[in-house]
């Protein structure tokens, strides 16, 4: 974490802004801890990842997702993200290329990216545009700490935190750019992750929201099938978020992508 991202994080709890205490670096922080003034809870920073949350205090589906994606950071993209793409007929180029192109993404644009996973997005975004700011937030930090080794294989610069997607860690209007992709299917609180997606989006900000859209009744190929069996969850019934989206929201649009197998919800926040 590069010491003046400080000034761009608050409390997930109560806003407030956040003191570095206990700094082990200068210009880049690998180990200390951030303290809120006003509800006095601390928060470490370790391996330069500030962890907003802690395993202890998640339940049901976080806790879940906490436990499952630590144990398959190190080989995400090839047990999940690959089989996808070619599940749904298509190169992982493709599919990103799907909702990669519906962002607003310019130059000097800060980024966010919530459930950033192994980070598999972001060459993809600095393709788009070198001069850009980028941020992302998981609950995981398997999938952090694998992050943070891609990015620097990659020679691109990100900042990474480990959080709720409920309770993001930065203050109202930070960013240009807010997107998610993979994974609020299974958020604990559909409403209050976007909700926050919202709070710190500046004015006028596009939010995209992506997902697998499955349902039994799609399933009918011989392979698909297969899948079926060997991974019973795809039975369940998944449905875009839309009318968790507030009704102030404007421009708001859902449509399917990945050939029917998954879907894009944008909106916008109003200007």
């Amino acid at each position: 974490m590069q010491r003046q991202v400080v000034n761009v994080l608050c409390c997930p709890w109560c806003h407030d802004p956040l003191t570095l205490e206990q700094a082990e670096g200068e210009d880049e922080i690998r180990r200390g801890s951030l303290r809120c003034g006003r509800c006095a809870k601390s928060y470490l920073v370790h391996q330069g990842i500030p962890q907003f949350v802690s395993k202890n205090e998640l339940r049901g589906k976080n806790r879940l997702a906490y436990w499952m994606e630590n144990i398959n950071a190190r080989f995400y993209h090839y047990t999940v993200v690959k089989p996808m793409t070619w599940y749904f007929g298509l190169s992982e180029e493709e599919a990103r290329e799907e909702y990669l192109c519906r962002l607003e993404l310019r130059k000097n644009a800060k980024i966010l990216e919530v459930a950033v996973g192994t980070g598999a997005n972001i060459p993809y975004l600095f393709c788009y545009g070198s001069e850009i700011e980028f941020y992302g937030l998981d609950l995981s930090p398997g999938m952090l700490l694998q992050c943070a080794m891609n990015v620097r294989t990659w020679a691109y610069q990100a900042e990474l935190f480990q959080g709720l997607a409920e309770r993001l860690p930065f203050p109202e209007g930070s960013f240009d750019i807010v997107f998610h992709v993979g994974g609020i299917n299974d958020f604990a609180n559909k409403k209050q992750a976007i909700e926050e997606m919202i709070r710190v989006a500046k004015l006028g900000t596009k939010i995209v929201i992506v997902d697998e859209w499955f349902s039994p009744g799609k399933l009918h190929r011989f392979h698909e099938r297969l899948l079926l069996h060997a991974f019973p969850a795809m039975a369940r019934r998944t449905e875009p978020p839309v009318d968790f989206v507030p009704g102030n929201m404007v421009e708001i649009k859902l449509e399917t992508i990945w050939n029917g197998y998954g879907y894009c919800l944008e909106f916008r926040k109003p200007a």
